[in-house]
């Protein structure tokens, strides 16, 4: 078959419109679904919290995709995950969670303390107002209130003594004495009652301050925790026993000694006994006739030595003064010294300015003589 001249012997080419490739390309192409290739359709926020605590090990190492075989590469060629133990915001999270707990204890432990504290401030407060000095207190305020109320004192002066007659004085004398009494007896339990309260501080008698000390220091004792009980009864246990290991051999030492020795030891021991209580006779005899003297003395002896301990801190308070007088008076004689040293030294500076002066008037003297001579040459020159 003859080819025509017309016609190409090359491959046929088909052509289309421009219009009709647009719209092809315009066509979205149909996705084609396989099982082979598997695909998460995840959200963002759903695979961050999924990958938080996930991370890339050779992020600053290099990795090597090539395949190959060599022991050096082997570790390296691809990337390797690891899971954080904690991420930053789990941490600072956990950070605050256990200060939360840290205060919440402490507040419990500062609540307990002070429940604490107030009912023992309670039992101390109900011990003292219903304990045994209290109530003898109040019986004594009593009884001097109801003497008070009993009494009348009498109220006259020393002009009206003189105006009445003798039988008049004798009988204001009367009262005057009669009230003096009552004074003394209310000063006395006045007395009483300050010992017994313990107003003076450096008093050694049994009184309602020492009381409430003692008081306290049991109580701070069995509170404070540095002071072991158990410590303290393992110490009194072992005293105990070392005392009754002493009493055993002071037994035995003198169940071994003879009965002669014995005798004689019982002997200077009687004779000892006998004469200590000959002297001990004696001294309860005197005792004995001076005790009406200690009775009428008992009365007026606490409130003697109340005015002497007052006479005392007078006489401290005029020592600390007399010792500062003669520190005042040191003081003065140092400012007069020192005066005195002033007024040398001014002494001195005014002699000396004065000198100084005199020598400036000759000097000035002598200069204003050359001068006139260089005045009177200089014109004889002209």
């Amino acid at each position: 078959m003859e080819s025509l001249p017309d016609l190409g012997q090359g491959p046929e080419v088909f052509e289309t419109s421009d219009v009709e490739s647009l719209e092809n390309l315009s066509l979205k192409s149909e996705e084609v679904v396989t099982h082979d290739i598997e695909i998460d359709n995840e959200d963002a926020k759903s695979a961050h919290a999924r990958f938080e605590e996930n991370t890339l090990v050779g992020l600053f190492d290099l990795v090597d995709f090539l395949g190959s075989l060599v022991a050096e590469n082997l570790g390296r060629n691809t990337y390797h995950t690891r899971k954080w133990t904690e991420t930053k915001a789990q941490r600072l999270a956990r950070i605050a969670q256990e200060l939360r707990e840290i205060q919440e204890e402490d507040n419990e432990d500062a609540d307990e303390a002070e429940k604490l504290r107030k009912i023992l401030e309670a039992l101390v407060q109900n011990r003292g107002l219903n304990g045994y000095l209290s109530g003898k207190l109040d019986a004594v305020f009593r009884q001097v209130e109801n003497e008070l109320a009993h009494c009348d004192f009498p109220q006259a002066s020393d002009a009206e003594a003189q105006k009445d007659g003798p039988e008049e004085t004798k009988n204001i004398l009367q009262d005057s004495k009669v009230g003096l009494g009552v004074v003394l007896d209310l000063e006395l339990r006045i007395n009483e009652l300050e010992q017994a309260i313990g107003v003076h501080e450096m008093s050694q008698a049994t009184n309602l301050a020492l009381h409430m000390r003692d008081l306290d220091r049991k109580v701070n004792v069995l509170y404070n925790p540095e002071y072991e009980m158990d410590t303290m009864k393992t110490k009194v246990s072992e005293l105990n026993k070392e005392l009754e290991t002493y009493a055993k051999t002071t037994r035995m030492a003198q169940l071994a000694l003879p009965d002669n020795a014995r005798a004689s030891q019982s002997r200077e021991l009687t004779q000892k006994i006998a004469a200590h209580s000959s002297v001990f006779e004696k001294k309860l005899d005197t005792v004995y006739e001076k005790l009406g003297e200690i009775e009428s003395m008992k009365a007026r002896l606490p409130a003697v030595i109340s005015r002497l301990r007052s006479l005392h801190e007078t006489h401290s308070d005029l020592a600390t003064a007399v010792s500062i007088v003669g520190q005042l008076d040191d003081n003065l004689e140092t400012l007069k010294r020192d005066l005195q040293s002033w007024n040398d030294s001014l002494d001195t500076v005014r002699t000396a300015i004065n000198q100084h002066a005199v020598a400036f008037d000759d000097r000035l003297r002598e200069t204003e003589t050359k001068l006139q001579q260089m005045e009177a040459r200089v014109e004889a020159l002209l």
